[in-house]
């Protein structure tokens, strides 16, 4: 197994150690936050729904899932205390429910594309007459690789989210949340899964099948993903394309080196293609793997 891979592996052995030790449960997590939401005063009704996932309802507001891996990734960090956390993020989750009041926000989903789109937009609004330096959408960077935008999409049209709107639905703090809600609930509405692929005794390797659209999206809810897999370890996630999600465990290197082998190859061959590489989730976060192509 190459270096890279070694020291993955690693922390998650060590994460794993770490977290079953001294950090609660996703369970006494969740029940823990109801607890200290009710006890501030919060005029909504919120209930246990499953392991960061609990129900809001409200007269006003109606009824919403939330989910609350973001949270947890963040207490599991340990940047916050326990109790930062809880204030920080009952903060956020008011304000998340007050702007899901509005219709347009309730359609807001997360789309993933490659750094480059960036510079390509930016060349073609040159090219156009635009000098400005503003780009006419909001983003947010993921890692070195990939970014975030947001978009609009309802049954009559689509359009990315500009900096303008976010201004009008004041939602800059929330809306990777607001949206990852939305992608969650979309997800939610069919059926979509994982499949594993004919790699002719070259590792188990899959794909995550959605509407052939939105698949890499799935990156911004890791956690609807994760309730597809049963891995023995940590998921290795490559998207070389827009609809075209590949899986491999990251403690089965032959898995990982045909996965990449695919990424490769639909990346060089698509349309809307992305990026080549793997990514692991680390505490919120998309860190990129390079898997070695070698075989040993």
């Amino acid at each position: 197994m190459n270096k890279i891979l070694i020291m993955v592996v690693a922390f998650f052995l060590s994460a794993s150690a770490f977290s079953t030790e001294s950090l609660l449960s996703e369970r006494a997590f969740t029940e823990n936050f109801i607890k200290h939401i009710k006890k501030n005063g919060s005029k909504r009704d919120y209930e246990f729904e499953s392991e960061l996932k609990i129900r809001a309802k409200d007269d006003k507001s109606g009824e919403h899932i939330i989910y609350m891996g973001s949270a947890y990734d963040t207490y599991r960090s340990g940047h916050k205390t326990l109790e930062q956390v809880y204030t920080s993020y009952s903060a956020a989750l008011n304000n998340q429910l007050t702007a899901l009041k509005n219709t347009e926000v309730q359609t807001i989903m997360p789309v993933i594309k490659p750094i480059d789109y960036l510079e390509g937009v930016k060349r073609q609004l040159k090219e156009a007459g635009y000098e400005g330096e503003a780009l006419p959408f909001f983003y947010q960077q993921l890692n070195e690789d990939l970014i975030r935008l947001f978009a609009f999409d309802s049954e009559d049209s689509m359009r990315f989210v500009s900096p303008d709107d976010v201004k009008r639905h004041d939602i800059e703090a929330n809306i990777s949340d607001i949206a990852g809600q939305n992608m969650r609930r979309y997800f939610e509405s069919f059926d979509t899964g994982v499949q594993k692929l004919d790699t002719e005794g070259e590792g188990d390797v899959y794909v995550f099948v959605a509407d052939d659209n939105y698949e890499a999206s799935v990156l911004t809810v890791f956690d609807h993903l994760q309730s597809k897999l049963n891995l023995k370890g940590e998921p290795i996630i490559f998207v070389p394309a827009r609809n075209i999600v590949i899986i491999a465990d990251i403690t089965e290197l032959a898995a990982v080196q045909k996965a990449h082998m695919i990424a490769v190859g639909v990346y060089s061959e698509y349309s809307y293609t992305i990026s080549p590489h793997g990514y692991v989730y680390q505490e919120g976060e998309w860190i990129r793997i390079t898997p070695d192509l070698s075989k040993e």
